[in-house]
């Protein structure tokens, strides 16, 4: 039986608690590659489950409304710098970033 089902917890508020715990992983994982000199996107590639390229721009394109990570190489931070200039408007990302909660066809 899933955890969601069992205690009545709305999907809405599960998306963001998965969110918030992989986030939570993620900067556990940015402090263990500091202190022991490792690749922080090997340990999360490794230790997390990503449905995306950690390497890539973690920005979502529209794909037809089904949603897909960008292509291109990370050049500011985790954006590619197309995607990285669009971050910066007041719209910020179309689609958001792979590694967020989305709805499909939004």
């Amino acid at each position: 039986m899933e955890l969601a089902t069992h205690l009545s917890i709305p999907d809405n508020n599960l998306n963001k608690l998965e969110d918030l715990i992989k986030k939570q992983n993620i900067n556990l994982l940015n402090s263990i590659s500091e202190k022991y000199g490792l690749d922080p996107n090997e340990l999360i590639y490794k230790f997390i489950e990503c449905d995306y390229d950690v390497n890539k721009c973690l920005a979502r394109t529209w794909n037809k409304g089904l949603g897909a990570q960008c292509s291109r190489k990370k050049k500011e931070g985790d954006l590619c710098l197309h995607h990285f200039k669009l971050s910066m408007r007041d719209k910020g990302l179309p689609h958001g970033r792979v590694d967020k909660s989305w709805i499909p066809g939004n």
